[in-house]
């Protein structure tokens, strides 16, 4: 395992291990450019394990694109329960996760919530 982990590869993490669709869990996750390693300069190797991880999480289910009620956010795992989570990294690489409010999921209007 690499010493540097990418954020697709912190997010294919939660997908594997906490958030696992075996368990009820439902998973949309944003991903921008410079995740993917499009535009700008990345470190050597970035783009291979970029793609690597992105196609992993794609054939564990999870939803890669804005999520539908919440929009673009990092994160949103959605359980069988009823329970919804959501997690966005901010400038400074700390990610700050919550569990939703039960009206969030009403189907209302689309509230941003970070």
């Amino acid at each position: 395992m690499p010493e540097n982990l990418y954020q697709l590869e912190v997010k294919l993490g939660l997908a594997r291990f906490p958030f696992q669709a075996s368990a009820g869990w439902r998973l949309t996750m944003h991903v921008d450019a410079m995740e993917r390693a499009k535009g700008g300069t990345h470190p050597r190797g970035k783009i291979r394990r970029a793609n690597a991880a992105l196609r992993q999480l794609r054939e564990l289910g999870v939803t890669i694109g804005p999520h539908k009620l919440f929009g673009p956010v990092d994160v949103v795992a959605e359980h069988a329960s009823s329970r919804v989570l959501a997690s966005q990294t901010g400038n400074e690489g700390e990610i700050h996760s919550r569990a939703l409010p039960p009206t969030a999921r009403c189907g209302g209007p689309a509230r941003r919530y970070y």
